[in-house]
């Protein structure tokens, strides 16, 4: 069958799920090899495994042939391939690597914090945010709330959802939040950003265009100076209002991203909640709340993240999130950690902004805030210590 079309970033996602799982044995390879970083990888393994992030689904050894045709595929996109036999390098994980000492200083973090009614228009929402950007901070991460901006569901798509989603409809799906990004990432929002941001996490959801329920809740991550979006991921796990609506983000190694030259954990809403003791014991033992917590948990202390960020759609209380926090911390041990922030409002709210701000977030390193509320002027605050 035709190899669908794959990206360089498609094949650098495989051989980091490759450098994690290692190569099963019956897809290792005898006769070429792609080399990458001193690593060996199989060609033929490797993009069946870019295609299955291209698309939603793996190519099966007997869909595609290796040789040739992989071979030059792989080529095309800047990969070396040669003739070797030292594929069996790759058949076992490789370690993590151990932290450097002295360790890096920690990732400057900002954070868009919407106050009251959010429905403006993303784009001059950023714009304002940028504007409004103290001088000579530049911030590794700039991260939005869930549903910061929104779009439609294609017709008919998902085909599936709950637990049985289907991560073929994923192309369809990102294809209609790529039209609602691009709406956002305008020449105008990338002049404004230069110099201020490198990466944007852009929380997007879609709805269902028909009186059905269907939904995705997805988050972009955009390197700003370019304009370009690097990956999707999105929500994986339900609150129980929508556990039969939302189309699941099924493929939990798309949390784990190199961003910045960082290991970084990006979280859809209720994700954050995979981490909590208090959700844990309350989930049946075998139930798929319970399967899909054990396999993040597993995917994400493998991964040891450096950074998490986490994308709610709304937060009243610093309660919200501690629980999940806590476990979060107690498990990972992030080096920074937060939440975007879109506060309801002081007389919707159970606890003031300023709490809320406080315990959303990890407490030393550069840090800004910026606050939008309707009928006032942005405000910046700015850490930009370690304590």
């Amino acid at each position: 069958m035709p190899i669908p079309k794959v990206t360089r970033t498609n094949v650098q996602r495989a051989l980091q799920e490759i450098d994690r799982h290692g190569v099963p044995k019956n897809r290792r390879s005898t006769r070429f090899c792609l080399i990458h970083n001193g690593r060996h990888f199989p060609p033929k393994y490797v993009l069946a495994l870019a295609v299955q992030h291209a698309t939603g689904r793996s190519l099966k050894p007997d869909e595609h042939s290796g040789g040739a045709e992989t071979n030059s595929r792989l080529r095309k996109l800047g990969f070396t391939v040669e003739a070797c036999d030292q594929c069996h390098l790759s058949s076992s994980p490789r370690p993590l690597p151990k932290p450097a000492a002295p360790a890096p200083p920690p990732p400057a973090i900002a954070r868009l914090v919407l106050v009251g009614e959010t429905r403006r228009r993303p784009e001059q929402l950023l714009l304002k945010t940028f504007e409004n950007w103290p001088k000579h901070f530049v911030a590794d991460f700039l991260i939005t709330p869930g549903g910061f901006a929104e779009g439609t569901l294609p017709p008919g798509v998902p085909g599936k959802t709950g637990w049985q989603s289907d991560p073929r409809d994923f192309p369809a799906i990102r294809k209609a939040a790529e039209s609602v990004a691009s709406s956002i990432l305008t020449p105008r929002l990338l002049d404004a950003a230069r110099g201020k941001v490198r990466d944007l996490t852009l929380g997007i959801d879609l709805d269902a265009a028909d009186a059905s329920r269907p939904h995705a809740e997805l988050v972009a991550v955009v390197d700003l100076p370019s304009g370009r979006i690097l990956c999707w991921t999105g929500k994986s796990y339900p609150v129980q209002a929508q556990e039969n609506t939302l189309w699941h983000v099924t493929d939990l190694n798309s949390h784990c991203l190199q961003l910045a030259g960082r290991r970084v954990l990006v979280l859809g809403c209720h994700d954050l909640n995979m981490f909590s003791q208090r959700a844990w014991k309350n989930q049946k033992s075998g139930s798929p709340r319970r399967q899909r917590t054990t396999q993040m948990r597993k995917i994400a202390k493998q991964f040891h993240p450096e950074v998490i960020l986490h994308h709610p759609h709304t937060t009243d209380s610093p309660k919200t999130w501690q629980t999940a926090w806590a476990g979060a911390r107690k498990l990972l041990h992030p080096a920074a950690w937060a939440s975007a922030i879109h506060y309801p409002g002081a007389s919707q709210s159970r606890a003031t902004l300023d709490s809320v701000l406080a315990h959303t977030r990890s407490p030393s390193g550069p840090f800004l805030d910026i606050i939008l509320t309707p009928g006032q002027p942005p405000r910046a605050r700015l850490t930009d210590g370690m304590h």
